[in-house]
């Protein structure tokens, strides 16, 4: 018979929602049908003493019909599922400390896994919007060896977009840092120049103003700069007359003409905050006295993104045969400039940041993640297992009684399961809260604008993850709990020994056997960076740190020209040199310590085909007595080395040993320039001196090749200045701000602090990811201590009379603590021995791996048979108190007070 759902679709919905009236109905019709068949029963001449009894003999069982009545409503299984969570919460609710503990553990388990999968999803899942037909691509030219792709230079920008390809729309995006000059203060913001095609790619418009013209892709007088919508709302508190405002960035004016989209955060990727887009014209302007000021002009520096929008009916392949052809002829007509390696395009939606290592590097660093915090909810699942386990064997008397009186074991079982997913799902609401605040914790710690959040995907995984951890951990504890001896369980007897010793291989031993050796690996890994961090810190920087004050400066903020600026920095230095204590002053531009950026060098007597890469950086007469460094042979740099005369250079050893072959390489001369730079471009030095290496303290196997520039031939803008003096360098840097603002107050003051707060700095994401790291271990540790000491407890109650015999009968208290203890421990030392040989293997397959690698970013050599000892020693401990505590205390019960008892 086919089911006529308009007229049974208003019962089924009635009996969801309105079960109560649907309920009295039910009761009347029956007592209806009852009053009918007691007067027919009267009628009939039955005596009126049992009329109403036979009448209920002839209906039959009202609760039977009343459960068929409701079984043809529907939704039966909403309404059993309803029925066993209440019974459920009402269990859960009377046995509170048990239910507080489980959500704390889960909701430390999930919380972490569900934050880290925040962070994962923004960075690697999130998709970018792009509005509007046609597909997006990004191009790169290819470089290196293995080729591999690299970025686009702007003439070869142009040369694309000039060939008239299968492109609706073509646009180039450089991401950089600037200095905002607040009304109050300097402030740190991210600037993308982008050409004015690239809103046409994106599928989006101005939410108020224009974008950029093709006349402001070219170098000129003046640059325009649209601002972010999301830094339009923070910083400029959604000010409608912004347009036509004129800001400084990095001292330039620039000129707003726009707010930027409302669904367009950044060119780079969707969980970053651009602050502003720059036109190409503002470029030359804001990166005036750096590197980068000519760069719209060099072939050799491949750092554009360059993104484009295919024409309707084209494909990734039509569009790679147009690029290869045009990649052809720049190499042909760019021989010394071009890499020749052709060029990738690739969908826009299949890059992250950029193909290539910086991606597989992302995604290797979110996979180590993902399985750390996995590991974390592992440890809490089974801990959890462990508790329902220890749990459910404590209530065989009633699983009994549930049995003697007709239950199923399928219906104890979905009992025991709808108690362990509800305990999941307040343990996932309970993770996300934690989620939600970690995640903005971090993101306060990022020092750059991000959208980070707990999205629809975060709630989704949250909730499919409890659920899976509640059914898959709650299973097995559900099923062991329900398998009891009927007879056993009725007379009070346990259902099964509660001992260790017997069934080594029990699901109980391994589930703690599982939460100690995952306890050791997060231990152990925290450990090891702990003391590769003690090592790095121990190491000498090969520079002075006590006693030098650093800060950063630039009149051309303050709208000083080029020649102005030089004197104010000289008058600067003076007032600086005569503050008491001082011993030496530098003035220099980047960083005080290490590379700036990355140059390719040649060498006079190697041919063309041997090109190194090697960093570099920037120094100033008295930079190398400030710092300390020690200078092996040769000079420092000195009033000598000015633009008009020759150009000098100094390397350090690393650099003297492994390019030139000899620790001492004064008199020797090199080219340096940009990547893929002509020979003829590159600016021809001779080393006039060898220094000491020297460590910016990261995590590397060995010191990097290096060389530096006099700041004064190398033709940029002072924006460092240091000074060491003999006594408190903290006083020294207030000093040095009270000397710059004395020159003219106008002058900007960032960076200021000490080299010792300068390295604290630096080493600002190796402490977060020590202190990551850590926390979850200790939260294993804490885990694995729990799940301990509930079973050691567990053992003990259930063991409380055999123990009070013993203490009876003349059993001392130590022999019954070790007749407790004596077979976890055994099972401790196993878990142990298993957690020493994993860490053994995985540490050295990162030796084979990452040790061999140049330019290692985590040394590993602190993974040593000391940390992995003093790992074993401590989960040792705490595993031995988990177990000690509670047979201590069974070790001081009343014998008399046991035995009364039986």
């Amino acid at each position: 018979m086919p089911w006529n759902w308009h007229e049974r679709l208003p019962l089924r919905l009635r009996s969801l929602f309105l079960r109560s009236q649907l309920e009295g109905e039910l009761e009347e019709e029956l007592a209806y049908h009852v009053e009918q068949q007691t007067a027919a029963n009267a009628a009939s001449g039955m005596p009126p003493a049992e009329d109403r009894a036979a009448a209920l003999r002839r209906l039959g069982s009202m609760i039977r019909t009343k459960e068929e009545c409701r079984e043809s409503w529907g939704w039966r299984l909403i309404q059993v599922l309803a029925s066993d969570s209440k019974l459920a919460l009402r269990r859960l609710t009377r046995d509170w400390q048990f239910s507080a503990a489980a959500v704390l553990i889960l909701a430390l388990g999930i919380g972490a896994n569900a934050a880290v999968f925040s962070v994962v999803n923004s960075f690697l899942f999130r998709s970018r919007s792009f509005p509007g037909p046609g597909l997006r691509v990004s191009i790169y030219q290819n470089s290196g060896d293995p080729a591999e792709p690299a970025g686009v230079s702007f003439p070869a920008f142009r040369d694309i977009a000039a060939s008239n390809g299968p492109f609706m729309e073509l646009a180039a995006v450089l991401p950089d840092d600037a200095r905002y000059q607040g009304p109050e203060d300097l402030q740190s913001v991210i600037i993308e120049y982008a050409t004015s095609g690239y809103l046409g790619v994106a599928g989006s418009s101005p939410a108020a103003g224009r974008w950029f013209t093709p006349s402001e892709d070219l170098a000129g007088p003046q640059g325009a700069a649209v601002v972010g919508f999301h830094t339009w709302q923070s910083k400029f508190a959604s000010d409608g007359g912004i347009l036509g405002r004129t800001i400084r960035l990095n001292g330039a004016p620039v000129t707003i003409i726009g707010i930027g989209p409302r669904d367009l955060a950044s060119a780079t990727h969707p969980t970053l905050i651009t602050d502003f887009w720059l036109s190409m014209s503002a470029l030359p302007l804001v990166e005036a006295g750096t590197s980068r000021a000519g760069i719209l002009q060099r072939r050799g520096d491949l750092l554009f993104d360059v993104r484009a929008r295919l024409k309707d009916g084209v494909s990734v392949e039509q569009a790679r045969a147009t690029v290869n052809v045009v990649a052809r002829r720049l190499a042909a007509d760019h021989p010394d400039t071009d890499p020749g390696k052709g060029m990738a395009v690739i969908p826009s939606d299949e890059v992250v940041f950029h193909p290539g290592e910086p991606d597989r590097l992302i995604a290797l660093a979110a996979t180590a993640l993902t399985a750390v915090v996995g590991l974390v909810l592992a440890i809490a699942c089974s801990n959890l297992a462990t508790l329902l386990l220890v749990r459910g064997t404590g209530r065989a008397s009633e699983v009994s009684v549930r049995l003697a009186i007709g239950a199923t074991r399928w219906q104890l079982i979905r009992h025991f399961l709808t108690e362990s997913v509800l305990l999941s799902m307040f343990g996932a609401a309970a993770g996300i809260a934690l989620a939600h605040w970690s995640i903005r914790y971090i993101s306060a710690q990022i020092p750059f604008g991000s959208d980070v959040n707990t999205d629809y995907r975060v709630l989704v995984f949250a909730v499919l993850l409890s659920i899976v951890t509640g059914i898959a951990f709650g299973l097995a504890p559900a099923l062991r709990s329900t398998r009891v001896n009927l007879v056993s369980a009725l007379r009070g007897e346990s259902g099964g020994s509660a001992s260790f010793g017997r069934g080594w291989f029990s699901l109980k031993n391994a589930l703690l056997a599982i939460q100690v050796i995952g306890s050791f690996l997060l231990i152990m890994s925290a450990a090891v960076l702990l003391r590769a961090m003690w090592s790095l810190q121990a190491q000498e920087p090969g520079f002075a740190v006590q006693g030098v004050a650093l800060l950063g400066t630039n009149p051309r903020y303050a709208g000083y020209t080029d020649a102005d600026a030089r004197r104010v920095n000289q008058e600067i230095l003076r007032r600086i040199q005569t503050i008491p204590g001082v011993q030496a002053i530098f003035a220099t531009s980047g960083p005080a310590v290490g590379s700036s950026v990355g140059r390719e060098i040649e060498l006079e007597d190697i041919p063309m085909a041997q090109r190194q890469s090697v960093e570099s950086a920037w120094a100033s007469p008295g930079y190398f007595e400030t710092l300390q460094i020690p200078l092996l042979s040769g000079r420092a740099f000195d009033e000598r080395d000015l633009p008009d005369r020759p150009r000098v250079a100094i390397v350090n050893e690393t650099m003297a040993r492994q390019v030139f072959g000899s620790p001492n390489a004064v008199g020797r001369r090199f080219r340096y320039g940009g990547v893929q730079q002509s020979r003829e471009e590159k600016v021809p030095v001779e080393i006039i001196g060898v220094v000491r290496d020297t460590s910016t303290l990261r995590f590397t196997t060995s010191p990097e090749a290096l060389f530096y520039l006099p700041v004064a031939q190398a033709g940029v803008e002072v924006s460092t200045i240091g000074a060491r003096t003999s006594s408190d360098a903290t006083s020294l840097v207030q000093a040095m701000q009270r000397e710059i603002r004395s020159v003219d107050p106008a002058l900007p003051v960032f960076q200021a602090r000490t080299m010792a707060q300068q390295l604290d700095r630096e080493q600002f994401l190796y402490r977060r990811g020590m202190a990551l790291l850590g926390g979850l271990g200790a939260v294993a540790l804490l885990l694995a201590a729990v799940g301990l000491y509930s079973v050691v407890r567990f053992t003990v109650v259930k063991r409380a009379v055999e123990l009070g015999i013993r203490l009876a009968l003349g059993a001392s208290g130590n022999q019954v603590v070790w007749l407790v203890v004596r077979d976890v421990s055994v099972l401790i030392g196993i878990s142990i021995s298993l957690g020493v040989l994993l860490s053994i293997g995985a540490i050295r397959v990162m030796k084979a791996v990452v040790a061999p690698a140049p330019g290692v970013i985590v040394d590993i050599r602190g993974a040593d048979s000391i940390t992995i000892l003093a790992v074993a020693l401590l989960m040792a401990i705490s595993a031995g108190a988990a177990a000690y505590f509670p047979a201590r205390r069974a070790a001081h019960t009343d014998p008399l007070v046991t035995i009364r008892s039986l």
